[in-house]
């Protein structure tokens, strides 16, 4: 999973040198592989692991999307953090070919990816 978000990230020439990558990066991977949806919670454990404030991590993914939404090209206009998130995480998810491979049997299990759970709550409209 790691490899993917870099290779979305580097795809679509993210600054790596700004704190805000590796913010955005890790709020990717724990959307996808945790199932923790970007909101208060997702930036007060970022917060934690960086040994920053939540603020800091939200003003720094908000410049970070400003500057980026239009060259990912997954967005009309300017996106929130959290729907940049989401979008990218969707994006990936996509682009990745083991999310394809549950079978029936494991998501009648509930071994099924997060943007399942995600979609299946409603979270997001398509």
């Amino acid at each position: 999973m790691e490899d993917q978000v870099h290779k979305f990230l580097t795809l679509h020439e993210f600054p790596t040198k700004l704190m805000a990558y590796h913010y955005l990066k890790d709020s990717i991977k724990r959307t996808m592989g945790e199932g923790i949806l970007p909101n208060k919670i997702l930036f007060a454990g970022l917060s934690e692991q960086y040994q920053t404030d939540s603020g800091n991590i939200e003003r720094c993914l908000r410049t970070l999307v400003d500057k980026m939404w239009q060259r990912v090209g997954l967005f009309t206009k300017r996106a929130t953090n959290r729907e940049f998130i989401l979008r990218c995480t969707e994006h990936i998810a996509a682009n990745t070919p083991s999310v394809d491979a549950y079978t029936e049997t494991e998501r009648a299990n509930g071994n099924f990816h997060v943007l399942d759970k995600i979609f299946e709550n409603d979270i997001i409209v398509r």
